[in-house]
């Protein structure tokens, strides 16, 4: 009894030391998780420079409307732009900001969009409607 009672006092000294050291190994670990654009899911660094590509496409249409984030994280909006559209810069992004490309068709039929991160496609989306075609493809940085 006498034994287990010097243990637990010498394991109550010690439990301080024993959890700052194992938050500090937390804190200093590092991820190797190259799977999403950047270096990866929740291991990822923020901020950090990444190169964005909005790509917009349709099978039939000749043009489109076209918003987008830019690389300031404002909105660009570029009024009947030729298909296929692509648009491409590098920008400084923190955890939750988003790139998006939102094309709208006013005569209706099918457009694509997509969201490219340092030449990954992380996001498409298809749209199609009769007398007009809109909609959002978004990335969400994690």
């Amino acid at each position: 009894m006498l034994s287990n009672l010097v243990s637990l006092k010498s394991w109550r000294a010690k439990a301080p030391a024993f959890i700052a050291s194992l938050a500090l190994l937390t804190a200093c670990s590092s991820s190797d998780d190259t799977s999403s654009p950047g270096g990866g899911g929740g291991g990822a660094s923020y901020p950090r420079q990444v190169t964005i590509e909005y790509r917009v496409t349709s099978p039939a249409l000749k043009e489109a409307d076209v918003i987008f984030t830019n690389a300031t994280g404002g909105m660009d909006n570029l009024d009947k732009q030729a298909l296929p559209f692509s648009k491409t810069f590098t920008r400084t992004v923190n955890q939750a900001d988003y790139a998006s490309v939102s094309p709208t068709s006013t005569v209706g039929g099918t457009l694509e969009a997509s969201v490219l991160v340092d030449g990954k496609e992380v996001e498409k989306k298809t749209f199609s409607g009769t007398s007009v075609a809109t909609g959002s493809a978004v990335y969400v940085f994690q």
